[in-house]
C-alpha cells in the first residue's frame, strides 16, 4: 500500500475478502483510504468490481489474478504481486514453475513487510 501511496497520492484502497471481518482485525488496513467491503456481492460484482479499478494489489488466487488481468492490467494499471508468494523449494514449484507465466511483464513484485493477524473472526 505504501508503493501505492507513494506513486498515486491521493488513491483510495478498497478491500475484497471473502471474510471482511478478518480484514477489519488487520492493523495495516486501519487507515482512512482503506475501505473494506463488507456487504455481501455476488462473485461476479465482486469481480466487475476489481476490473474497473485504476490498480490491484493481488493476493493469491486466481479470482483476483482474473479481475486484474481482465481490468487494471488490460488498460495499463499497476498491478503489484507479493514476490514471495510461492515457495520455490516446495516439490510442487520447484523446477515447473515460472513465474513469468503466473504474472504478465507488466505485473511488479513488491516485498511484504506487513504482518497479518493469524486470528479469524
Amino acid at each position: 500500500m505504501a508503493k501505492v501511496r507513494q506513486l498515486h497520492p491521493g488513491a483510495i484502497f478498497v478491500v475484497f475478502f471473502d471474510n471482511p471481518q478478518w480484514c477489519t482485525k488487520q492493523s495495516c488496513l486501519q487507515h482512512m483510504d482503506v475501505h473494506i467491503v463488507t456487504l455481501p456481492n455476488t462473485p461476479i460484482l465482486d469481480m466487475a468490481l476489481i476490473a474497473e479499478c485504476d490498480h490491484v494489489i493481488l493476493t493469491r488466487g486466481s479470482f483476483r489474478w482474473w479481475g486484474a488481468f481482465l481490468g487494471t492490467g488490460a488498460r495499463g494499471g499497476l498491478v503489484l504481486y507479493n514476490a514471495t508468494e510461492f515457495d520455490m523449494q516446495y516439490p510442487t514449484n520447484a523446477d515447473r514453475f515460472v513465474v513469468s507465466d503466473y504474472y504478465p511483464q507488466h505485473c511488479v513484485a513488491i516485498s511484504v513487510t506487513s504482518k497479518l493477524s493469524a486470528s479469524t473472526a
